[in-house]
């Protein structure tokens, strides 16, 4: 089943959701065709989504040795807790800019 929950409130006080398959299957964006294991979307976001026939494997999210698929540039390999940080600092920064102020 999809899942949708409130995730969190960015600084310009828009509020985000998390959504995602209970049953950990990918998850289908009806109205892009884009697959994701989950998406975060803004309040009132036009979006619908649908389970996806694959089960998405799951990964400790404090893993800081992630396998890296053959063939990919190790450089970018991010962790998903370092991706979770990065996303939280482009938050902060968009909320800035919305806001107006700016360093």
């Amino acid at each position: 089943m999809i899942v949708k929950e409130e995730y969190k409130t960015r600084a310009d006080g828009v509020k985000l959701f998390r959504i995602y398959s209970d049953e950990g299957k990918s998850i289908l964006q009806n109205e892009t065709g884009n697959v994701y294991t989950e998406a975060i979307d803004v309040e009132n976001a036009p979006y619908t989504y649908s389970e996806y026939e694959d089960v998405v494997e799951t990964v400790d999210p404090e893993d800081t040795d992630p396998e890296v698929p053959e063939g990919a540039d190790e450089s970018t390999i991010m962790t998903r807790a370092q991706l979770t940080d990065k996303v939280n600092e482009l938050d902060e920064a968009i909320g800035l800019i919305l806001s107006g102020v700016t360093e």
